[in-house]
């Protein structure tokens, strides 16, 4: 799946602050913490993506000083299409599933999201109250 990815010039980390920014603009220190990297790579990775137009820094209302880092439409289109083809890829998959090994699957994930102590937190791109537009293109029953 790296493969769609590599595609279209992005690397996983450069997913991860995409998907971050779908949801709000923030600024570079939040996403520096929340996925886990020092400030100056998040400046990096904010950098390489500014420089494909795919997100921008403007400045916070409150304080000048601070960088707000948002996506911008052409990010939000890349998002959107690499999620698209991520849904298809997995579908494919899927596919070749027989209905008793996709009850299998679906078990072992929800056991593994309990675990994780992920189950009360939804999928950003996945959740029923995001715009259609961010909904999967095509799902297999």
């Amino acid at each position: 799946m790296d493969t769609g990815l590599r595609a279209h010039g992005l690397h996983p980390s450069h997913m991860g602050l995409l998907r971050l920014l779908h949801c709000k603009p923030s600024h570079l220190g939040d996403l520096a913490d929340e996925l886990g990297v020092t400030a100056a790579t998040m400046s990096n990775t904010v950098n390489t993506l500014e420089e494909r137009g795919l997100v921008k820094r403007t400045s916070s209302g409150q304080d000048r000083r601070m960088v707000l880092v948002e996506l911008t439409p052409e990010g939000a289109q890349l998002l959107r299409q690499v999620y698209n083809e991520l849904v298809l890829t997995i579908d494919g998959l899927m596919s070749t599933l027989s209905a008793e090994e996709r009850v299998k699957l679906d078990e072992g994930l929800a056991i593994l999201l309990r675990v994780t102590g992920r189950m009360d937190q939804p999928d950003t791109l996945v959740n029923d109250d995001k715009p259609e537009s961010l909904q999967p293109a095509h799902r297999s029953p």
